[in-house]
């Protein structure tokens, strides 16, 4: 992968989310630092804080630095009548993660770096430079500390200004894209975490078929900037929470709420026929408050269960009875699927 560093987007060298993780790798081993451009929303942020598996992350949002931010917040010492500076924070932090474990890497995160108020571009460039803040040159980063920059582009950026080339130089600059295959793979990562009311109703299986259907169909769109919004993994991030959040309180999530939402947090409806189909099966049925008088399995009967195949084909044979959508078949339901996730994540 070839690295360029100069003043126009088109000549940077191109990289694919899923390398950011390689390229942090690399600046660390290289005491180096990253600078990563993107437009809006294609999930800069994102992918560093999902690092927080192998690194410690300190975060430094830029567009709120201001100078006693970086280098700390000058005291008066009135026995010396000097002014002395506390350490900042997210030095202290850095310091006491290397202490307890220095054997774990750390990323100093610059968010925004180009909407940095101007006062403290001189302290960015002394820590980029030296590793060090003016006010504290003893307490120098330690080597397992890579510094990681991220930045709209310009044409997406409403305000601030352009990185001088003696910054730029400090770094070693990208400019990444965010495939749908990319953002996919990130999201089927988290889904659990993020819609767990539609896995509590549709499975996990369903899960991922969801998520993975809407973002094949959202990929005619992606990063599509003729558009309102665009489809961008910020804004079907949104689509997939408020999804969750209507299928969790309403008495009857359709269609053509999914295709609402979907234009007021992407700019367009997508996913209007992938969802229908997903859902016709489980969430129309299962909202559906009707009594029966069949036989189910009780609460301790399903507690009493530890094989996961068995609890799916029990959900199956509910699901396919004549009777399968009233309200103690759904609660019957819910229970397995509550199981199925115990099971799993005790397996796990």
């Amino acid at each position: 992968m070839e690295n360029s560093i100069n003043g126009s987007y088109e000549g940077l060298s191109i990289v694919k989310a899923s390398e950011i993780r390689d390229l942090v790798a690399e600046c660390l081993a290289t005491k180096t630092n990253l600078l990563i451009y993107s437009e809006p929303g294609c999930g800069k942020s994102s992918i560093i804080e999902a690092m927080a598996d192998e690194y410690f992350i300190v975060q430094l949002g830029a567009a709120s630095l201001c100078e006693e931010m970086i280098n700390g917040i000058p005291v008066h010492n009135a026995a010396t009548n000097m002014i002395n500076y506390d350490k900042p924070d997210w030095l202290v932090k850095i310091l006491e993660n290397f202490k307890n474990d220095p054997e774990r890497p750390q990323i100093l995160f610059l968010d925004e770096i180009t909407i940095a108020r101007p006062e403290v571009m001189n302290a960015i460039q002394i820590l980029l430079t030296a590793r060090i803040v003016p006010t504290h040159p003893d307490d120098k980063l330690p080597d397992n500390v890579v510094i990681v920059s991220a930045a709209n582009t310009a044409e997406d950026t409403t305000e601030g200004c352009e990185l001088s080339r003696p910054l730029k130089t400090r770094f070693v600059t990208v400019r990444m894209t965010n495939t749908p295959s990319d953002y996919k793979q990130y999201v089927m990562g988290i889904a659990s975490d993020v819609m767990p009311d539609i896995e509590r109703l549709l499975g996990t299986e369903r899960l991922e078929k969801f998520v993975s259907d809407t973002i094949n169909d959202a990929s005619e769109h992606w990063c599509d900037n003729t558009k309102f919004y665009g489809t961008n993994p910020r804004t079907l991030m949104n689509y997939f929470k408020v999804c969750n959040y209507r299928a969790k309180v309403a008495d009857n999530f359709t269609p053509r709420m999914a295709d609402e939402i979907s234009k007021r947090t992407i700019g367009h409806g997508i996913v209007t026929t992938n969802w229908a189909n997903l859902t016709s099966e489980n969430i129309s049925k299962v909202v559906v408050p009707q009594e029966r008088k069949d036989n189910l399995p009780t609460t301790q009967d399903i507690l009493m269960m530890t094989d996961v195949d068995e609890l799916n084909a029990l959900r199956r044979q509910i699901l396919n009875s004549p009777k399968g959508t009233t309200k103690k078949a759904v609660e019957a339901i819910i229970k397995i699927n509550q199981r199925v996730i115990e099971l799993n994540k005790e397996n796990n």
